[in-house]
């Protein structure tokens, strides 16, 4: 059976508004820099903690970085990246390293294409929240005029 994730909070909040739009008018690379030196501070430590001889997380957001100064090609990163979500998978048993794990696996993440609306569609397919997402881009058209 599938798991779902939740986002455990509101996508109607003012701080996450306001946090998206602030992300829309950055560059690609910017938001991806961002995501990378957020993840390194704030999640690397706590995988680090449970995980010190694993160093897929950290290699991820390295080849990341690699990437946005063009020392690498796309699949090398890549293959890092996935290697920081197998590290997740391999985390069943501890939460917080695996919740970690994950986060730093979507901040090198980044470096791909943000913004696609197929991948959006995809996702809110799969997770099932289609009504409460079409409910949210509904409110949200509303609030332009």
């Amino acid at each position: 059976m599938k798991k779902y994730r939740k986002m455990l909070s509101n996508w109607q909040a003012e701080p996450i508004i306001g946090l998206m739009r602030l992300i829309e008018t950055q560059s690609k690379e910017t938001v991806a820099n961002w995501a990378a030196g957020y993840a390194e501070v704030n999640f690397l430590p706590i995988y680090a903690k449970h995980y010190p001889e694993d160093h897929r997380p950290q290699l991820a957001l390295e080849y990341a970085r690699k990437w946005l100064r063009k020392e690498v090609k796309l699949p090398e990163a890549k293959k890092y990246i996935l290697g920081c979500h197998e590290a997740a998978g391999e985390a069943e048993g501890n939460p917080s390293a695996q919740a970690a794990a994950r986060a730093i696996g979507q901040a090198a993440s980044s470096i791909g294409q943000r913004g696609s609306e197929e991948t959006i569609r995809k996702y809110v397919q799969e997770q099932g929240i289609e009504k409460e997402y079409r409910r949210l881009h509904y409110d949200e058209q509303l609030k332009l005029f």
